[in-house]
């Protein structure tokens, strides 16, 4: 298979120039609410643009109810009539709150982290965490696992989580292991007020509440969802999802968005050449990485950095 930019440069040679006034409507996955806000205000003269930050579940409802022309999520799309493509790479942080410890970040591997998931570590002094974090004066408290509804990041952790041999063959169901709350917004809240308290966001969420997190250990060291990792993650840009999600290097828990939209739909609309554009336009900004850098990571404007 060719590059993305490669399949979008080829469509543009016939598309290129778009007359029409026109208004392309998307929803779907968080983790690209920035991004896509910012790009709609980015388009054409005469082409105006609405994402709704709704998540992929319903934003899928919407895209197939024809609500909308665009479809953003955190899993490839394989339906008929369909066009899905990568446009980044998105950092997971597991974020956790001690109290007693009051520190910012602690080292979990990959066998640790899915053992707290799925229930078979239980306890924040357990020795397999007490062993990875030795400094630390872990409290005999138990782990509270709190969860967002409305998170798209759950696939990215469960195939992260899925390296290690302690993740279950038969699969898992995460409602049966912990607290649920229905938006993004209430389990951060909860995870920030909650003591002994463990969970996962897209990293921007954890990182501009200055929730502590993980730094995950691997084979290659300790990884952190800053800078030098987005960028090893951008060298794989222009690749298929699936080379994307295998290929990454450094921190190893990312999220892969994409934009889906149907062929024939938007064409019919007259809406083809001004979505074309606009995806086109993503992939090429700042060559990626500093596309990702400034609005998949989404910081505050305070010098804070990874």
């Amino acid at each position: 298979m060719g590059t993305m930019r490669q399949a979008a440069a080829t469509l543009l040679i016939l598309v290129y120039v778009c007359h029409a006034e026109v208004v392309i409507t998307a929803a779907g996955t968080n983790s690209i609410c920035v991004m896509m806000r910012d790009m709609m205000g980015m388009l054409d003269t005469g082409v105006s643009g609405e994402y709704r930050c709704v998540g992929a579940v319903e934003g899928h409802r919407q895209f197939t109810l024809g609500e909308v022309d665009l479809l953003g999520t955190d899993a490839f799309v394989d339906e008929p009539g369909v066009q899905s493509i990568a446009i980044g790479a998105v950092p997971v942080a597991f974020g956790f709150h001690l109290q007693v410890t009051a520190v910012n970040s602690m080292v979990l591997d990959v066998d640790t982290i899915a053992r707290i998931l799925t229930r078979q570590i239980t306890w924040w002094d357990d020795a397999a965490i007490a062993a990875q974090n030795p400094a630390l004066n872990l409290p005999h408290a138990g782990i509270k696992l709190l969860f967002s509804e409305a998170s798209d990041a759950l696939q990215a952790v469960v195939q992260f989580a899925n390296k290690s041999a302690h993740w279950p063959a038969s699969g898992w169901d995460p409602h049966t292991t912990g607290v649920w709350y229905p938006t993004d917004e209430e389990f951060l809240n909860a995870l920030e007020a909650t003591e002994d308290a463990f969970g996962f966001a897209y990293f921007q969420n954890i990182h501009l509440r200055r929730i502590p997190f993980v730094v995950v250990q691997t084979q290659d060291g300790l990884k952190l969802p800053g800078w030098e990792d987005i960028d090893a993650a951008a060298e794989y840009y222009e690749v298929n999802g699936s080379a994307l999600r295998t290929a990454v290097k450094g921190y190893p828990v990312m999220g892969v968005p994409y934009l889906s939209y149907n062929v024939e739909t938007v064409a019919a609309a007259g809406r083809l050449c001004a979505i074309t554009k606009l995806i086109y336009t993503m992939l090429n900004k700042s060559s990626g990485k500093e596309f990702i850098r400034n609005h998949m990571m989404a910081f505050e404007s305070d010098g804070v950095n990874a």
